[in-house]
């Protein structure tokens, strides 16, 4: 059945509930379809929604939101890896564990395409708010979703997460009652949208306060991808602007479960509090903290301290699904490095886009230290100075100050202090140095990822902007393709007779009267000329196509007036197949009180034999 990929299949979890066998009637005839139900979870809506939230799950902190979100994306990557669109998202389809892990339901409703013969089975369905404003209003049965699509919902999904509410509302500024969501979605109303007619209410929580990183793509999605589907973020620019906001989280040092973005400067949601005199975030036994994670450039599901085990252990019997698998408990956390060591051990692979790569020299100098300043020789002392210049000329290669120890400024108190350290256990005076020399080069790396990252982004987006003009340069070329081909079966249509024609009849008291019609056909101008009618009959003229103008039909009664008279002075026209003549006084030729017939035109269709007039 061609499942995506479980992300989470390492942790003894069941990310996608795919359908696994089919369910086969007496007769042997398909029925349905078996799939694997989901225990000890609970919908999205109970996570993100505040007053839910502290119901529910309590100790599900801002961290564990941008962690949920992190794993939702690792799903949707691994679906359109494998040319699915869901199509129909919503928070009812998404369910979260205690470890912050997600499992998506509901997969039946897939749009998939055969591989062996290319038809399309579409998504006819979709809900509320997660429909992206080119479907809103259309037949989904009759579209061709893409993974464009999914990337509107997956924004939304993303956002509920973590401020708690739909993108798309906020206080109203316009005229009348406010939009629905769809309308809001179709028109491009949203808070942060331009000339926007929503902005945002005193309750909701602003966009400046998540990392902006994410900050910048909700601005990509919803402002520069509302016209433009191609221009909004894919899971992979999610998934890397996750992993470095999920870095930036700071804990509040008065409420440790206020977990907030460091860029903010301070706690934002103690500053909410006060200012509304509401906590969606209150204070827990044993709160989750943040752990800082080596962010990879390819996806991968995490999952939250094990303290989050037993928060929902209390409502799990109001969830539908059963899970036919026990979910693995332990949980894989996110370690801070013990030692000097290890620190350069992970931070090696970050630092080769650097201009400078010292990484190698720093290891080196960690493992001299770590045997040579249990009691220093000349050699080891001679050794230990060679360190330092290579410390103090890596500082200076990378432009920065020289650090606490610093040869140029040696004295005899500096070397008894770090014995002394030395002696008590305490960390060496060269390990700050060094240590600090990390965290500053890691700083430079981490602008540097980001620069290139963004590079990455633009150039992909150019690419996609590519291929959205060639696509648009080869659906110009065959509508020029067929106007040519229509064009020349017109011209060849050109050469045959039609047998168009219309009757003036004569119903009126006069003996006589008279007519004449003019129309315009490939060549020009023609005149038909002017037809005298006796009373009672008719006068049948044929004409030939009309192609580039209209018809005009005038006339004027036996009494040579130029005009049409007036009672039964008019002149009456009776036009074959029962046309009517479009803003002209009607004309019944079967009335006795007949009105006067202004001049009248109308259009002749190429190629047909029956005229209709509205």
């Amino acid at each position: 059945s061609h499942p995506p990929k479980n992300p989470t299949a390492s942790q003894n979890h069941t990310a996608i509930s795919w359908p696994i066998d089919l369910i086969i009637d007496s007769q042997k005839n398909c029925v349905g379809f078996l799939m694997l139900e989901i225990s000890n979870a609970k919908e999205m809506i109970n996570i993100y929604h505040p007053k839910l939230r502290c119901q529910e799950a309590p100790k599900f902190n801002w961290y564990c939101l941008h962690i949920i979100a992190l794993n939702f994306v690792s799903i949707l990557k691994e679906i359109h890896a494998r040319n699915y669109v869901i199509g129909d998202i919503s928070a009812k389809n998404i369910l979260v564990n205690d470890r912050s892990l997600v499992s998506l339901i509901d997969t039946d409703s897939f749009q998939v395409k055969d591989s062996k013969t290319g038809k399309v089975y579409r998504c006819s369905v979709g809900s509320e708010g997660f429909i992206p404003p080119e479907l809103v209003g259309k037949n989904l049965s009759q579209f061709t979703q893409t993974r464009y699509n999914d990337r509107f919902r997956l924004a939304v999904i993303i956002y509920y997460l973590l401020f708690g509410y739909h993108p798309f509302t906020g206080k109203w500024t316009g005229s009348g009652d406010p939009p629905g969501q769809n309308e809001s979605i179709s028109k491009g109303y949203w808070p942060y949208g331009i000339n926007s007619l929503l902005i945002p209410s005193p309750n909701t929580i602003p966009l400046k306060a998540a990392h902006p990183t994410l900050e910048k793509l909700f601005l990509k999605c919803f402002n520069d991808g509302h016209k433009k589907p191609s221009f909004r973020p894919s899971p992979e620019d999610w998934f890397q602007a996750l992993q470095v906001a999920i870095n930036g989280l700071e804990v509040c040092s008065k409420n440790r479960n206020h977990i907030y973005s460091k860029h903010y400067g301070q706690c934002y949601w103690c500053e909410r509090a006060n200012n509304l005199n509401v906590d969606v975030f209150p204070s827990v036994q044993q709160p989750i903290h943040p752990k800082r994670i080596l962010i990879k450039k390819s996806s991968s599901s995490y999952q939250g301290n094990k303290s989050t085990q037993n928060t929902q252990k209390s409502s799990s019997s109001s969830q539908g699904n059963k899970s036919t698998q026990n979910t693995q408990k332990s949980s894989s956390s996110f370690q801070a490095n013990k030692s000097t060591q290890n620190t350069q051990k992970s931070s090696s692979s970050v630092g080769k886009n650097m201009s400078v790569t010292p990484w190698k020299t720093i290891v080196t100098i960690s493992t001299i230290i770590s045997t040579a300043l249990a009691g220093l020789s000349f050699l080891q002392y001679q050794e230990r100075n060679q360190i330092i210049k290579q410390i103090e000329r890596l500082r200076e290669q990378n432009k920065l100050p020289s650090g606490k120890w610093n040869l140029s400024s040696y004295s005899l108190e500096l070397e008894l202090e770090n014995f002394g350290n030395i002696i008590e256990g305490e960390k060496p005076l060269i390990y700050f140095d060094i240590d600090d020399l990390i965290k500053e080069m890691r700083k430079k790396t981490t602008s540097l990822d980001e620069n290139i990252e963004n590079l990455q982004a633009k150039v992909k987006n150019l690419e996609e902007e590519k291929e959205e003009l060639k696509d648009k340069n080869n659906s110009l070329q065959n509508r020029i393709n067929r106007i040519n081909n229509n064009y020349r079966q017109n011209r060849n249509n050109e050469s045959k007779e039609y047998t168009t024609y219309i009757n003036f009849c004569n119903k009126t008291s006069h003996d006589k009267i008279y007519a004449a019609l003019t129309y315009r056909n490939e060549n020009g101008f023609i005149s038909k000329g002017w037809y005298h009618v006796e009373s009672g009959e008719c006068s049948k003229i044929t004409v030939a196509q009309n192609y580039r103008d209209n018809v005009y039909v005038y006339g004027m009664d036996n009494r040579g007036k130029h005009e049409w008279g007036k009672g039964k002075d008019s002149f009456c026209i009776n036009l074959v197949d029962k046309f009517t003549i479009y803003k002209s006084d009607k004309v019944s030729c079967n009335d006795s009180n007949q009105k006067r017939v202004s001049m009248s035109k109308f259009s002749v269709s190429p190629g047909t034999n029956t005229w209709s007039f509205y």
